[in-house]
């Protein structure tokens, strides 16, 4: 057997792979490997819908005591339950379209590409698998973007029947993913078409484009539009908790900062405090950017000296934020406990 496994010679490759001295290379022959394993990488993206759509449609997942396939993916898969919802959807749309498994087989589709046929698909199977030939041309053709605008145009006149079965299905799965990391947090997620527009927009009032003039290099460059409601969403979210403050008349902490207590609290100045609910933050912030309209924010709890505020009982500090429109942070200090 060894030797002849599949999976024995995936990591043997991945073995020689990763000890390769690629270091003399020339440009031209890193670029043919990264296109090479980036193929391969994807190609095993595709075993994987297609492997889990014969593993789904047994129930082998159930061996485990799981009851859906999800939980089995993101426990022993070890990826994210957002990232395991897509694979099953996308493994049942295979397994039961066989000409899109084909396809999917023989690399004429990508696996994200599936996951679009998949979800243009919901609700509408019967149409899918009248349009099936076309919708796998157009996928086999285009690159993804253009082929979710595709999909949108079959997808609206294919049933209005199922227009509101879509819309509620919609509604239904929104959600908000929130993964803390080692520096920060990663947001993922799903809106409704209404809710998506609503936030897009709301986002880009709070945080307009950057001035293109002056440096086009280096830190002053303008921000993304990722970047820009990124920093709009965390803004939105205060300004909800300094509404909700001024309807109380009183302080509402943003974060709760936990800290040493033989030290100097107020001041944190030691490394060892943390923001509950996410875990230790350094105490003293990167670098960031400014602009004519940049707005630096501190991560609270690591910006220097607080000022106590008092409130019903409760320790609440202000911590100073550097912004062209100066506003408020508020959290509140609570004593680490051994």
């Amino acid at each position: 057997m060894k030797g002849t496994d599949p999976l024995e010679l995936i990591a043997e490759g991945r073995a020689k792979l990763a000890v390769e001295d690629r270091s003399g290379w020339a440009d031209v022959a890193l670029s043919d490997r990264m296109s090479a394993v980036t193929a391969e990488f994807e190609r095993l993206g595709a075993e994987v819908v297609r492997l889990t759509a014969e593993w789904n449609a047994r129930g082998a997942w159930g061996a485990d005591g799981f009851v859906p396939p999800t939980a089995w993916l993101a426990t022993d898969g070890r990826m994210t339950r957002t990232g395991a919802r897509r694979i099953v959807r996308s493994a049942r749309h295979v397994a039961r379209f066989a000409a899109t498994g084909d396809t999917l087989a023989d690399g004429r589709v990508t696996s994200e590409k599936v996951e679009l046929l998949a979800e243009a698909a919901r609700h509408r199977e019967e149409f899918y698998e009248r349009d099936k030939e076309l919708l796998l041309d157009l996928a086999s053709r285009l690159d993804a973007r253009d082929l979710a605008v595709a999909m949108r145009t079959w997808w609206m006149p294919a049933d209005d029947d199922a227009a509101d079965d879509d819309a509620n299905d919609a509604f239904d799965r929104v959600h908000l993913d929130i993964a803390n990391g080692l520096l920060g947090s990663e947001l993922a997620g799903f809106l409704d078409p209404h809710g998506a527009t609503v936030l897009a927009n709301a986002l880009d009032l709070i945080e307009p484009p950057d001035p293109t003039i002056g440096p086009t290099t280096g830190s002053e460059l303008p921000r993304s539009l990722s970047q820009r409601r990124g920093e709009g969403l965390v803004k939105l979210a205060q300004h909800y908790l300094d509404t909700r403050a001024g309807e109380a008349g009183r302080a509402v902490a943003s974060v709760s900062i936990v800290f040493t207590p033989e030290h100097d609290g107020w001041l944190l100045e030691d490394h060892r405090c943390e923001l509950e609910g996410f875990g230790p933050v350094v105490r003293r912030p990167p670098p960031r950017r400014m602009g004519a309209r940049r707005a630096t924010r501190h991560p609270t709890g690591t910006m220097g000296p607080v000022t106590p505020m008092g409130g019903d009982g409760e320790d609440v500090c202000r911590g100073s934020v550097e912004q062209c429109q100066p506003s408020l942070v508020r959290a509140r200090l609570m004593p680490r406990t051994p």
